[in-house]
């Protein structure tokens, strides 16, 4: 049973450190810019003002949504976004 748990640890360790496929982050970022491109010309073909605004609007938002999920996606590294595991496991270890 401990064999079997441990294997089962070193499986999610192995999903952890691996790293999102070069190809996916390729293809994410191809559709976000023809996304861009083809909103930046529906909204540019609008007889107003404020269409430029909302453009420049949604495209902040897109792209910090695209730099937050980055940021995200190991939140038990060493980054300053981290959580810091090390400190609460040594807050753990000195209650218990």
């Amino acid at each position: 049973i401990v064999a079997d748990i441990r294997r089962q640890q070193i499986a999610v360790e192995d999903a952890i450190n691996m790293p999102m496929p070069f190809q996916y982050f390729h293809v994410m970022n191809l559709m976000l810019m023809i996304n861009f491109t083809l909103w930046a010309y529906g909204m540019g073909m609008y007889k107003s003002y404020l269409a430029s605004i909302i453009f420049v609007t949604s495209l902040l938002i897109f792209m910090g949504m695209k730099e937050l999920s980055a940021c995200l996606s190991d939140p038990f590294g060493d980054d300053a976004v981290d959580f810091p595991l090390n400190g609460w496991i040594q807050q753990v270890w000195m209650r218990a």
